[in-house]
Order: structure tokens, then sequence, then C-alpha cells
């Protein structure tokens, strides 16, 4: 059977976390920070200044909300819309101009929505229909690398990068990056709004992934960059705690057939129910104009998503859970 958590497999983690339970202070630690050191990259584990980060351990747990500040409620503005004529006057009684007389009766200013390119090529590229479900309403176009976190001011950007550094490494970072911002100049607003960071899916799905109720586990590209491959996971509700054995390895069951508050989910087409481990598999018939999801962000969205689900991110509230990046 296919493992959730492959990388927990690993004897050479294990020995590098045991060992790195030795040292004082370091034995329990708050359940952010266990998850990232099981699921992060093994070349991190190895590497003598890591000691140094967990002086920082308050700060990834509001990393992880920042992440997960991908609910449209919360954190995706309406859609823009331009005024076709000028700002509307105060709802307050005003004297008739008499020298305007003449005109007639102006109407009420129109809105006029602004073209939004990247939703039109992704309803096309998905045939408008949930990538998930294949329900074609209510349908949302969602961002993978949420866009509340793309319009965080830079020193907010520079963190959330800087912490996920002390368990992924520089080339893992940049290939994460790669789809996203548009050079090594964090200055320039991360291009969250492109193709390959959006998806169509049905509102129930995107709520329960923005919870990190579920996660998309990509499997495989094909070489024309035509077809996607992912793999479909529920994730199990965990309560976050300030005390976990850093030995002990994380667990996340790779059988459930719905979530822990029993939301389930159908493909609409054929009526099968849809548990983890279902594979699916998008399609784009130009992938230069209409490419596909980044293969390189559905993975750290699988990364990001398992975390907080170990965690107990999703479902925290707490002061010192979210000071730097409150969506």
């Amino acid at each position: 059977m296919t493992s959730i958590t492959s990388e927990l497999a690993s004897e050479e983690r294990a020995n590098l976390i045991r060992r790195l339970s030795l040292v004082p202070g370091l034995k329990y630690l708050d359940s952010a920070t266990h998850a990232m050191l099981w699921l992060g990259d093994i070349e991190k584990l190895k590497v003598t200044n890591l000691l140094s980060t967990f002086t920082e351990s308050c700060l990834y747990k509001p990393t992880l909300k920042a992440w997960l500040a991908r609910s449209q409620r919360r954190n995706e503005p309406p859609q823009p819309t331009d005024l076709v004529s000028p700002t509307a006057a105060p709802n307050t009684p005003q004297k008739r101009n008499f020298r305007d007389s003449s005109r007639s009766p102006s109407k009420p200013p129109r809105l006029k929505k602004r073209s939004n390119p990247a939703k039109d090529i992704v309803n096309e590229r998905d045939g408008g229909r949930c990538v998930i479900t294949k329900m074609s309403e209510p349908i949302q176009v969602c961002h993978i690398y949420p866009f509340a976190l793309g319009s965080k001011p830079k020193s907010e950007r520079e963190s959330f990068w800087r912490l996920l550094g002390c368990f992924w490494t520089s080339e893992t970072i940049a290939k994460w990056k790669e789809s996203i911002i548009h050079s090594e100049d964090i200055d320039i607003p991360p291009n969250s709004e492109a193709p390959q960071n959006v998806l169509c899916l049905s509102t129930i799905v995107h709520v329960l992934w923005a919870s990190a109720r579920l996660a998309f586990e990509p499997v495989k590209l094909s070489e024309d960059q035509t077809s996607l491959t992912m793999r479909f996971w529920w994730l199990p509700l965990r309560t976050f705690s300030k005390h976990v054995d850093l030995r002990v390895a994380p667990f996340l069951p790779s059988d459930l057939r719905a979530s822990p508050l029993n939301a389930k989910l159908w493909n609409r087409e054929t009526d099968e129910p849809i548990y983890s481990g279902h594979l699916m598999t998008l399609t784009t018939r130009d992938p230069e104009s209409m490419p596909l999801p980044s293969f390189d962000l559905l993975q750290m969205q699988w990364t990001l998503n398992r975390i907080a689900a170990l965690a107990g991110a999703a479902d925290v509230i707490d002061e010192e859970f979210e000071p730097d990046f409150e969506s």
C-alpha cells in the first residue's frame, strides 16, 4: 500500500533525529517543529548549526498559519472593479445644482469587473470543473501558494522563506520559489496569479484544503507537460502540543475515507467515493498558453499541508501561534 509519509521510512533520518535528541533541551519540542524535522530535507539534519535555529521555534507556528491562509473568505479579496462613472456622491441630502438642470438624470455608477487572465486561462484549462470532484458548481479558482502570503510586506515574506530554510535545503527552496517569484529580488511581489499557481476546486474541497484536512501529492508530469498525475490524501485532526518527544516519529494514516469530522467527497462523473490514495489526472491541450499547476509548488503544498495537519496548526487560536503572519 502506498504510504502518505514515505520520508519516515528512512533509518538514517531516525538515527539523525535520535542523535539530535541527546542535546540538552531538545528531547521535547512543540508539534510544529517536531513535524518539520521529520518531514524536512534529511540533509538539513546533518548540518552542525541546525541547533541554533531552535531559538526561533516559536516562529515556526505562524509560518504554518501563513501557509494556511488560502481560504477565499479570509484572504482573497473580491474581484477588483473599475468605476465607469465618477465616484458616487454621499448619501446625505444635497441641494440640487440648477446649473446642471438641463442634463438628464445621472445613472448610478456601474461596476465593471476587471479581466483576470489567469482565472480565465485556468477555467478553460480545467473545463470549469473541480479537478478533484468534477463538480461544475460551486467552483472557486484557488491558489497553491496563498494569495495573502504573496501580498505580505517584504519583511514577512523574507521571514517565511528564511524559516523554511531551517528545514529545507537552498536547492529545495529555490525550486519552490521559481514558479512564483519573478527574480531573486524579493522586493518584487510573487506572481501568485500565474496559471501554474492556480487550479479549480469546488468550494468544499477548497475549504478542506485550506484547513489542512487534505493534500495533493504530485506524482508524475508527462514529458510533453500535457498531463499531471496527483494522488489525493485525507489528513487527520491533531491537537497542537508544546511537548512532543522528538524521538517518536509522527504518524499519518494512509487509509482514511473522509475528513476528521466526516466530510466525504465523490467523483461526480463516476459516483465513486474519493478515498486516500486516489489517483487523478489533470490535463491541458496547450502547455504553453494553458500550463498545468507547477509540480514543485504542488510538492511544497504536499509537504506543508501534512506538516500543518501533524502540528495541529489549522485549529489553534492562540496569540503565541500567530504574531507575525496573521492572515
